[in-house]
């Protein structure tokens, strides 16, 4: 042992305890993923910053289970919107005060294993809290999701636990990473508006729809169904999209696929909601997902609720309505 130069051992510094970076995690939690068989998990992580930092919440949750991400509650209702696509007369798209094209209420119980989702048609009289009645779909335009949700709330008497907002770009984009989603087409479908750079020329048939064709698929309104047909084309589509979703074929796209969603998708849930929620509701058979609409009629330019059936509807779906 080397003396210092009093002849005493020189004495020892104290070891501080090492703290790990946030680089060296990333490391150790890639390094598990492999030493466990799973090297698809640790490309997935490199390859995504969505990923990485879902998985960094899933990890400090100790898990995947939805109940544990959204606080222990058993069920949640969750407000989906699409916003309309508009255009400045420089062709630039309109991103404030849009109005929604698509609103729909999901609902996932944890507990009994199944969802159900509940489209609202965008003609819908609503009272908007401060605004008086209008249709539904411009309360988001009056004051964004908070508004949207506040007025959601009023039409249904349910609470809304969070929201998401989807742009038909991000749709686009997503639709044609999977790879197209097969639809059967009813009937001819041809239609142009170029202030919403929207055109629709679909033929019929059983076939595989890209990006472009799929939102003309789900946003066709223009024949005697109106709004209602074009929801019902909206759930198939949703359905869709889960089916190719949880494809095998898709899963190499993945990291591409989750960050196109992170930037087109806006809500309030954290990546662990999300990919929890995404995980639950993957797992679930098609019979355990419950689709409706509002029932009503329409008369003049709304589409006036049936209230009495609604009530019903909400019961069923959802659970009792606030109030009783």
């Amino acid at each position: 042992m080397a003396l210092s130069r009093t002849g005493k051992p020189p004495a020892r510094k104290k070891v501080r305890p090492r703290v790990r970076s946030a680089r060296q995690w990333a490391g150790l939690v890639m390094l598990w993923g492999l030493m466990a068989g799973g090297a698809y998990i640790a490309y997935l992580y490199a390859a995504s910053p969505v990923i990485r930092q879902a998985i960094s919440q899933v990890v400090r949750q100790k898990g995947l289970s939805p109940k544990e991400a959204f606080g222990g509650k058993s069920r949640v209702n969750i407000l989906l919107l699409g916003t309309d696509l508009n255009h400045d007369r420089r062709g630039r798209p309109i991103t404030q005060g849009v109005r929604t094209d698509t609103i729909m209420v999901a609902s996932v119980d944890f507990d009994r294993r199944k969802a159900a989702i509940l489209s609202i048609p965008r003609d819908t009289r609503a009272s908007i809290p401060g605004y008086g009645h209008h249709k539904i779909n411009a309360a988001h335009a009056y004051g964004g999701p908070k508004m949207a949700v506040a007025t959601v709330e009023r039409l249904l008497g349910v609470g809304i636990d969070h929201y998401m907002i989807v742009n038909f770009q991000g749709f686009v984009r997503m639709i044609d990473l999977m790879g197209g989603i097969r639809v059967d087409v009813p009937k001819a479908m041809k239609y142009d508006d170029n202030w919403g750079n929207l055109h629709i020329d679909l033929k019929p048939g059983l076939q595989r729809l890209d990006g472009t064709q799929a939102m003309g698929f789900a946003r066709f309104r223009h024949d005697a169904e109106g709004d209602v047909g074009r929801i019902r084309r909206q759930q198939e589509v949703a359905m869709a999209v889960r089916s190719r979703f949880i494809a095998p074929q898709t899963l190499i796209r993945l990291p591409a696929l989750l960050d196109t969603v992170d930037r087109s998708f806006q809500g309030d849930m954290t990546y662990s909601q999300t990919l929890s929620l995404a995980y639950f509701l993957k797992s679930l058979p098609h019979d355990r997902i419950d689709m409706a609409t509002v029932p009503g009629r329409y008369a003049r330019v709304f589409w006036w609720p049936n209230k009495r059936q609604l009530r019903a509807r909400t019961a069923a779906m959802f659970g009792e309505p606030e109030g009783g």
